[in-house]
Formats: C-alpha cells, structure tokens, sequence
C-alpha cells in the first residue's frame, strides 16, 4: 500500500489544498512499517486534478492537515482514504502509523482540532444511500 503525506518543513503541512509537496511511502498495512520511497511534486492543480495525480502515483491513503470540502470530496471520489486534521513532525508521524497510535492520541489532532478525520467513501452513506 502506497501512503501520501502532505509534507512542509518537515511538517505535516497545514492545508492539503496548497500543500505543494507530498511523501510517498510504501507498507503492508496500518501498524506496519512505512518507508518513504519518493516525493512529488503537486504544484497549484484543482480538486480533481490533485486526486488524479494522486490516483496515478499509486496513493491509497492521504495524511494531511486540513482539507476543504472539495478536495476531500476529490479524493473520497477517487477511492482514496483520507486522514486529515493531523498535525506533527513527519517522523513522529510515520512512528505514530507503525505503533498503530496515528488515530489513538489527540497528540497528532491539529491545534484546537480534535476531530481528526478517518474517512473512506463507503463509510459516507446513510441508510439510504445518501452521500453524508
């Protein structure tokens, strides 16, 4: 599985909408290792655009800080799962997935954020197959 952090100063960067620089990491799963392999580049590109190149460079799971509506909407669209509102230096980030801790602590919420976001397409429709 392939795994894409937002990264900015060796930060999980603040807003995955401008974030121009992403590590791709390879592992078999959560709570497993995760080596980062590559970076790319992401430069200015439109909700579907990013998605897209996402979806091309192999990205199963984004690590992000905050995500409008439309870009979480991109990504979800194109089968990706999202984790947002996470904030820290990207090594306690990549521990924090190995130990399987990521979404146990408020530690990794963004500052007055505890809702970080574990979210996948098909967890997004209710009883009615309405998009939520």
């Amino acid at each position: 599985m392939r795994v894409g952090i937002t990264e900015w100063q060796q930060r999980v960067s603040p807003l995955f909408d401008v974030s121009q620089h992403l590590l791709i990491g390879e592992t078999e799963g959560y709570g497993k290792p995760l080596n980062i392999v590559e970076s790319l580049s992401l430069g200015y590109l439109n909700p579907t655009e990013r998605s897209l190149t996402l979806k091309e460079a192999g990205i199963e799971v984004v690590i992000c800080g905050a995500i409008s509506r439309e870009y979480e909407a991109a990504l979800l669209d194109g089968d990706i799962e999202l984790n947002a509102f996470v904030a820290g230096n990207i090594a306690d980030i990549i521990l924090a997935w190995e130990k399987g801790l990521i979404f146990k602590a408020d530690r990794f919420a963004m500052p007055g954020c505890r809702c970080q976001r574990r979210r996948r397409r098909h967890r997004h429709f209710n009883e009615e197959n309405n998009y939520l």
